[in-house]
């Protein structure tokens, strides 16, 4: 792909590491931005820029405390009575601008729920758990990164892309934290057929339990936290046979971010369960700034998220599907969608033995990290 084609790539490449240098150059005069410091060093870095005593800014800080003014109002020590306040001539001009809200709201109602309804995406900007991130080196960039979700491929038929989720890293991070951050539906799918024991405890399944990889800037990420190590390697070959390029493989366990080199908006691939394929899009990358930005702790975060839609029981239409039947002869489509209570009482009888021949698959919504 040629990124001087499209106007959304950024056509010189980006390398994180040699941007947090630049920046760390430029800021030379004032390199506590990009560092941790106490409120002392703030108060006094304040009254410096603004030549003034560092007791008038912490008393300026002590008056000018929102927090501190909310509770004198809710321990009633601050009451403004509307009484001794002068608002002839407002209220009815408060009024018109009220009604004419109202009005605009109902006018654009049906836009807005056209808008909702087609772009679906939720803007969340909270924290993932995914356990236990490490945090011994010290931040010193934000990558903000797109994950589309993937499209059946068939032909003469063009799908639209649609983001999943957006998720924020630092630079310090591993590429696995990417990963854990980000959930599939194909790794609440099992593969495994469990008609014949449908009452037995399911397994739970891990985040990285099935193979997966980023393809970044020719070189194939692999998760060697996993068994299988084929994938890469085929495709390693293959792009030799067929003369494609060298690329390289390594770790997503060994590599931070911040040793990463790509361009803005470019689209990448995050490729896992052996056929389930991502764009992968990085659309933005900034410094970190402890007093600004979030708690390290916070990261990796989820700022923007697709409406994940549940598909209901197609028997009673009432609860969530737990089951998914394939090649039951008794059933009008395959796959067909089950609940729990719906699967057992019209696939099984009354000792619980299967009626007729099908494969039963289940839906794990819990997974663990």
């Amino acid at each position: 792909m040629n990124v001087t084609e499209f106007p959304f790539i950024l056509k010189q490449k980006v390398s994180v590491s040699q941007f947090v240098q630049s920046w760390i150059e430029e800021l030379s005069d004032d390199l506590t931005l990009t560092q941790e410091s106490g409120n002392s060093n703030q108060v006094t870095r304040n009254a410096n820029e603004l030549n003034i005593p560092t007791q008038m800014v912490k008393s300026l800080e002590s008056d000018l405390n929102p927090i501190a003014f909310c509770e004198l109002v809710n321990d009633n020590k601050i009451f403004v009575s509307k009484s001794n306040l002068n608002i002839s001539g407002f209220e009815s001009e408060t009024l018109k601008e009220v009604n004419i809200h109202n009005e605009r709201f109902v006018s654009e109602s049906k836009y807005r729920m056209s808008y909702k309804a087609k772009y679906r995406h939720d803007i969340v900007d909270q924290p993932i758990n995914i356990g236990k991130v490490d945090t011994t080196q010290s931040p010193q960039a934000i990558l903000t990164i797109q994950i589309y979700r993937p499209a059946i491929k068939q032909a003469q038929q063009r799908h639209k892309l649609q983001l999943d989720r957006e998720i924020q890293v630092l630079s310090s991070q591993f590429l696995t934290t990417l990963r854990d951050s980000f959930v599939c539906i194909s790794d609440v799918l099992s593969d495994h057929d469990y008609s014949d024991t449908p009452l037995n405890l399911l397994p739970s399944f891990t985040k990285h339990q099935r193979p997966g990889f980023f393809f970044i800037d020719g070189i194939i990420y692999d998760d060697t936290r996993c068994e299988s190590m084929l994938a890469p390697k085929r495709i390693i070959q293959w792009a030799k046979e067929k003369e494609i390029g060298n690329f390289e493989e390594k770790s997503m366990v060994e590599t931070r971010f911040e040793s990463l080199s790509f361009h803005l908006g470019f689209p990448y691939l995050y490729m896992h369960g052996n056929n389930c394929e991502h764009l992968l899009v990085f659309t933005d990358l900034q410094m970190y700034i402890p007093n600004l930005n979030d708690p390290v702790s916070k990261y990796p975060k989820c700022t923007t998220m697709a409406n994940i839609v549940k598909v209901k029981c197609q028997m009673c239409s009432m609860y969530f599907s737990k089951w998914f039947v394939f090649d039951n002869k008794r059933l009008p489509s395959s796959p067909f969608y089950f609940c729990y209570n719906c699967f057992l009482s019209f696939n099984y009888d009354e000792q619980n033995q299967k009626i007729g021949s099908f494969k039963a698959y289940p839906i794990v919504f819990n997974l663990n990290p």
